[in-house]
């Protein structure tokens, strides 16, 4: 029996890697217990490498344990930049490894940016900035006063 092979958005066969995400085994029970899911979501660019790396944009989601670690619960490369779609991937494997993530009860902290506040908006989880941007946004509003 032959692989199968990706198909495009269009059903038109992939011919490259647009994206892939990894789920640590332990995400899926994660925060199922708690009765706040506080999620911190963000992309970086992956810059090239002298022998010709990469590129694209990493994503990562985090939030804690009972013991206030950092844990991670979803990491992402996309082939594309940080944009709606990619926002929409990012959450969608988000809400498949983490019970319970698409509920009221549930923040997601971002940088703010269009695409992740439109993604978020979509669904039924709470949206906030991080307190660097939130920080960043006030001196912008108020700047020499």
């Amino acid at each position: 029996m032959a692989p199968k092979v990706p198909t495009r958005f269009d059903g038109k066969p992939a011919k490259y890697l647009r994206n892939w995400t990894l789920v640590p085994k332990y995400s899926r029970d994660l925060v199922e217990e708690y009765d706040m899911n506080i999620l911190k979501g963000d992309f970086t660019f992956g810059y090239d490498s002298p022998g010709g790396g990469v590129g694209g944009v990493f994503g990562v989601v985090a939030t804690h344990d009972a013991a206030r670690k950092i844990v991670i619960t979803v990491l992402t490369w996309e082939a594309e930049n940080e944009s709606k779609a990619t926002w929409d991937r990012f959450l969608g494997a988000t809400s498949d490894a983490v019970t319970g993530f698409d509920k009221k009860k549930s923040i997601v902290i971002t940088d703010g940016s269009k695409g992740a506040a439109a993604a978020v908006e979509e669904r039924d989880t709470q949206h906030m900035l991080d307190s660097v941007h939130v920080s960043d946004n006030i001196k912008d509003k108020f700047k020499g006063e």
